[in-house]
């Protein structure tokens, strides 16, 4: 058995900025009558099932920031009409915020659990919020508001009793009511989909290391997942980062959590030295975006300026060998400013490689004619390509040779690129509290903390560097914004 609210009073219409009602509700001025309804016996079996809920979840997307928004108002009305609030939440909105986006990504990420049915479980004891994700205040606040509007069920835990006293606590159970789904939906969410505007928290694993990649012709096998011993400290960067980024919100992109891939795990002498980069968790990450698209995205509310490392792969190949090009590497002058993208194609897919590549791949073929209309090997040959490509840059013929005792390749260049890229991020964080966001060779930051970014880029690359070559390396940073 389990009890119901029964509301008495008058009805509520909310209506949202176009007009449209999305919720009915009554008052509670009058809740000391209950209805007790039997829970039949599939109701029982989800509620035994009910997902735990950590209240970690957050929205990721506009859609599911939007269904957060909706309960906001709901609930902040209800709360002024039933007993009206001495205050207005102002400083605390962005918590109450949390809390709320908490709740609704556990209630509908359970909506498609095969057993749970949509039910959650979770203490609702004041004591079982402290040195948790969101506040007691909070906490409460948005179970009470959702369970007044009708728009989630609430079942009251209880201590299981024996003969020597409570043997258990058995928690309460929530689920969202088929109200809250419609908001949802109308939001643009459909429950089917929520893991596409929810996560529950950060990736499961923030350290990934996969073996090295083979070819089985020119068809390639990516590396597997190994299983290793992670370093803890390596552990806790990805945590510091990720747990500082859930106070900001990404407005029109999607970001789930970082997690760091190491490359090469299975070659001899690995010391999570290969590889390294910075990834956003899911294929419709914000790094997946077109760099006009990227340049939309804003950071709780601010435009952003993303400050981009121009041919850093190259830039760090000629430091590994104390040597300095002058000038845009991908110009060449047998081939023109024309010709720029065929040679940053063959640059890239030579470092790749390991050695001077022989034949355009399909990959390189499809993504230039998508570019430009035209068919890549008509307009640039691979041998004219290569050979004046291979005249500025004689080091691409030479990618065999031992720097330091061992032979360099594509994930040396990467780990320290990607070193340069996670201090600059940490070294943001922790002295200026500026969230960044990176995408491979460049950082995604708020407009107005462009210049920290920079400095601090180029100060880290140069740092990183310094074990190659002497010299200042000078870094070719482009920084975009979106257009006026």
């Amino acid at each position: 058995m389990y009890n119901v609210r029964e509301h008495h009073g008058f009805r509520m219409e909310l209506m949202d900025s176009r007009g449209r009602l999305y919720i009915e509700m009554s008052s509670m001025t009058d809740i000391k009558k209950t209805t007790a309804v039997k829970a039949t016996l599939e109701e029982r079996a989800a509620m035994f099932a009910a997902v735990h809920a950590p209240l970690m979840g957050r929205p990721i997307t506009d859609q599911g920031r939007a269904v957060v928004t909706r309960l906001h108002e709901a609930i902040t009305t209800h709360e002024r009409t039933v007993n009206p609030r001495k205050y207005s939440r102002r400083k605390t909105k962005a918590q109450f915020d949390k809390a709320i986006g908490a709740f609704a990504a556990d209630l509908l990420l359970a909506q498609m659990h095969k057993k749970a049915k949509g039910w959650i479980q979770r203490s609702l004891r004041p004591m079982s919020f402290d040195n948790g994700p969101i506040t007691r205040t909070q906490g409460l606040a948005v179970v009470e508001g959702l369970v007044a509007l009708g728009l989630m069920r609430h079942v009251k835990g209880y201590a299981e009793m024996t003969a020597f006293g409570p043997a258990r606590y058995v928690s309460p159970k929530l689920r969202a009511e088929p109200a809250m789904l419609r908001l949802a939906k109308e939001c643009g969410v459909d429950t089917e989909k929520a893991e596409q505007h929810f996560v529950k928290g950060p990736p499961k694993d923030i350290v990934v290391v996969k073996g090295a990649s083979m070819y089985d012709g020119y068809r390639k096998i990516k590396g597997k997942v190994l299983k290793v011993d992670v370093p803890k400290h390596l552990w806790n960067e990805m945590h510091e980062l990720n747990t500082f980024l859930d106070g900001f919100t990404l407005e029109h992109g999607t970001h789930r959590g970082f997690f760091r891939g190491y490359n090469n795990g299975d070659r001899p002498g690995f010391d999570f030295d290969r590889g390294g980069r910075i990834y956003s968790a899911g294929e419709d990450s914000y790094q997946n975006l077109p760099s006009d698209e990227r340049l939309k995205l804003t950071i709780d509310g601010e435009a952003v300026a993303e400050v981009d490392v121009r041919a850093s792969f190259i830039t760090i190949l000629y430091a590994m060998h104390k040597l300095e090009f002058k000038g845009d590497p991908y110009v060449v002058s047998d081939l023109g400013s024309k010709g720029r993208q065929a040679v940053k194609m063959f640059v890239a897919a030579t470092i790749g490689n390991g050695a001077p590549i022989e034949k355009w791949s399909r990959k390189h073929t499809k993504d230039f004619f998508e570019d430009t209309g035209l068919k890549l090997g008509k307009s640039w040959p691979l041998p004219h390509v290569a050979q004046s490509t291979l005249k500025k840059h004689p080091l691409l013929g030479k990618l065999d040779q031992p720097i330091k005792g061992r032979k360099r390749d594509w994930s040396d260049l990467m780990w320290i690129e990607s070193q340069a890229i996670l201090k600059t991020m940490l070294y943001l964080k922790r002295n200026y509290q500026v969230p960044s966001y990176p995408v491979h060779d460049s950082l995604i930051v708020p407009k107005s903390k462009e210049d920290r970014a920079v400095a601090q880029l180029n100060a880290h690359y140069f740092g990183e560097l310094l074990n190659y070559h002497s010299q200042p390396t000078l870094l070719d940073l482009r920084v975009s914004h979106r257009a006026a």
